[in-house]
């Protein structure tokens, strides 16, 4: 991740923090979506984004302005693993409404959701603020995430 949250902020959160506030209502984040074919084991992925969130600060940092600057604060829980069926939606819709999820403005500095398309089809969807994450960490959490998501299904 960009590093552990800490009382201070990097240069680089300081200038995407100023965009945010030049443009509120744009997207300042950075969306990954990946399409599962076949089982999908919900709880275990669940456990493996606790267990991600639980070791890395940053993911639970959000930022409060304080004397003009930045200033990171820790929640002791991070975002839930959010589940939502789209089996009802039309196949054609279905795409469409991912892509809003990954432009929408992030409420929360990381967020994992599975999206059902059928039994054995989903679209898993990690949306990070660009303040928490930079390119060369997402590499790191994805590979993080997976071999929680490995262990939790194997015991």
């Amino acid at each position: 991740m960009a590093g552990d949250a800490s009382s201070t902020t990097s240069s680089a959160q300081d200038g995407l923090w100023f965009q945010q506030r030049l443009a509120p209502d744009a997207a300042h984040t950075v969306s990954r979506a990946f399409r599962v074919t076949g089982e999908l084991n919900v709880d275990a992925l669940r456990a493996a984004w606790q267990a991600v969130i639980g070791r890395h600060d940053v993911l639970r940092t959000t930022f409060v302005e304080q004397d003009g600057w930045p200033q990171p604060r820790v929640a002791e829980r991070g975002a839930e693993l959010a589940f939502v069926d789209l089996s009802a939606i039309p196949p054609a819709d279905r795409d469409r409404v991912i892509d809003r999820w990954c432009v929408r403005p992030a409420a929360v500095p990381a967020s994992l959701t599975v999206a059902r398309h059928s039994q054995r089809e989903h679209v898993i969807l990690l949306v990070l603020h660009r303040m928490v994450v930079d390119d060369g960490s997402i590499p790191v959490l994805l590979d993080d995430l997976s071999t929680g998501y490995a262990a939790a299904v194997h015991g």
